[in-house]
């Protein structure tokens, strides 16, 4: 296979300086359980509601795939700040902190 695929993934990483509370989530703003199986939403579809910014959170019981096809913005994973770039895929363990800030307009699965 030629090219290559940039993946976000950090797992256990640590930050030396304590954080505020962190809210989880089932789905980002939402206290109901998950209506499905598996669940799949454009990205703007609750990014539009939040202004493009989806505040540092963790699921309790969900595995988040992020699929980024034009757009992109910053995602934070576990305390560091990666840049969000068109053709890349986030991975994002269940009870893992993460936050979104996409541009307006960004458009992916999640």
């Amino acid at each position: 296979m030629e090219g290559s695929a940039f993946v976000l993934y950090y797992s256990n990483m640590r930050t030396a300086v304590p954080a505020p509370a962190i809210r989880v989530y089932n789905l980002f703003g939402e206290a109901g359980d998950l209506p499905d199986v598996v669940h799949c939403e454009t990205i703007a579809a609750r990014s539009v509601l939040h202004d493009w910014t989806l505040a540092v959170h963790r699921h309790a019981r969900l595995h988040q795939v992020l699929m980024i096809e034009r757009g992109g913005g910053e995602a934070t994973l576990d305390g560091r700040v990666v840049p969000l770039k068109p053709m890349q895929i986030v991975n994002v363990p269940v009870g893992h902190v993460h936050g979104f800030r996409f541009v307006p307009g960004t458009e992916g699965w999640s």
